[in-house]
C-alpha cells in the first residue's frame, strides 16, 4: 500500500526482533510432513510463537542441510526453539 511517506520513516516505526539461523546436515531431504515428530515440534513452536514471531523450516536448494529461521521478540526463548527444532532434526533425519 503507498503512503506517501519516505522509507527512511517508514523504517523508524519497524520494530526489529532478534533472529536465530541453524543449518543441520542431513542425510535425505524427506518432506517434513513425512516426519511426524519434526513437523509436530514445528507446530508447537509457530503455535508459541504466534503473533509474536516468526518460523521457517526448509531444506536448502543447493546443499542437503535443513534451514531453521526463527525471529522473535524474546533471544532466550527463540535459541530454544531453534534447539528444540534441531535437536528433533538431528534425531530423525540424519
Amino acid at each position: 500500500m503507498k503512503q506517501g511517506k519516505p522509507l527512511k520513516e517508514l523504517a523508524s516505526i519497524m520494530e526489529k526482533y532478534p533472529q536465530v539461523l541453524v543449518n543441520i546436515k542431513v542425510k535425505e531431504k524427506k518432506p517434513i510432513t513425512e516426519v511426524p515428530e519434526l513437523f509436530n515440534v514445528i507446530k508447537d513452536v509457530e503455535e508459541k510463537l504466534s503473533s509474536t514471531g516468526r518460523l521457517l523450516v526448509r531444506y536448502s536448494g543447493t546443499e542437503a542441510k535443513l534451514r531453521i529461521m526463527i525471529e522473535g521478540e524474546d533471544q532466550t526463548l527463540i535459541n530454544k526453539y531453534s534447539q528444540e527444532i534441531a535437536g528433533i532434526a538431528q534425531k530423525t533425519l540424519c
